[in-house]
């Protein structure tokens, strides 16, 4: 048997799509209020920390709801990006102290505010985002071309992706299961280096019907041999995350 007898047609450049945002004007009201241990100077600035604080979660809401995140690990590359965002104040646009009831002298502060989001972290979104939509295109090109095959019937297959941020690369492994007339299933797994247009690591096993129990036909990851679905998993455990 052919140990690889799919081919995959690979696109020969990233898509490069904008970042989700470079920054994000809002205006927002902070307060605070004096009570037994705060100075009115202490007070003010904890009203002004208060809008800076609403004026990240109003900018980090916003993004998500205007941006097509792609799985997990791009929504936390993006929400650490504005976790860690620096908060200019554009405007003050007014502020001043009131009598509350119950809590006393208390500051209010409304603001102009620019929302800059950490570079580093949106560079590593932007990398993610780059990662994600080669791997749905060539995931899409694969059941194209596999699906149309009438030697094989009943195909299902998953993909994940991920860019490898110490080696620089993006990896993603397609996971199928096909069946051939006589009822043979034949589980199998390939890892893909999706820039330099080559199959880094291949998993192909038998299932036999009334058989329980899998054979491995072909196990290796760059090279290394390996006896098992379980082995082959754990070699390439260490390139899909860090």
């Amino acid at each position: 048997m052919n140990k690889f007898p799919f081919v995959y047609c690979l696109l020969a450049l990233f898509v490069t799509p904008a970042y989700p945002a470079q920054s994000t004007i809002t205006e927002v009201k902070g307060e605070a209020c004096m009570r037994d241990n705060k100075s009115r100077k202490l007070t003010e600035q904890a009203a002004l920390i208060d809008a800076k604080k609403k004026a990240v979660e109003y900018a980090s809401t916003h993004v998500r709801s205007e941006t097509e995140v792609r799985g997990f690990a791009l929504e936390k590359d993006l929400l650490s990006a504005y976790s860690n965002a620096e908060v200019r104040v554009v405007q003050e646009l007014n502020k001043g102290w009131y009598k509350d009831a119950s809590l006393g002298e208390c500051y209010r502060i409304r603001i102009k505010a620019e929302v800059i989001p950490d570079e580093e972290r949106i560079k590593d979104y932007d990398l993610q985002e780059r990662c994600s939509m080669r791997a749905e295109e060539l995931f899409a090109k694969h059941r194209i071309d596999e699906v149309g095959n009438d030697y094989w019937r009943n195909v299902t297959g998953t993909y994940r992706n991920h860019f490898n941020k110490k080696l620089n690369k993006c990896f993603m492994i397609i996971a199928d299961n096909r069946r051939d007339p006589s009822n043979f299933t034949y589980p199998a797994k390939f890892m893909q280096d999706t820039h330099e247009n080559r199959v880094c690591g291949l998993y192909l096993g038998i299932l036999m019907p009334d058989v329980k129990k899998q054979r491995t036909l072909y196990c290796d990851v760059f090279g290394k041999p390996c006896k098992s679905e379980r082995e082959w998993d754990s070699l390439v455990a260490p390139y899909m995350e860090e």
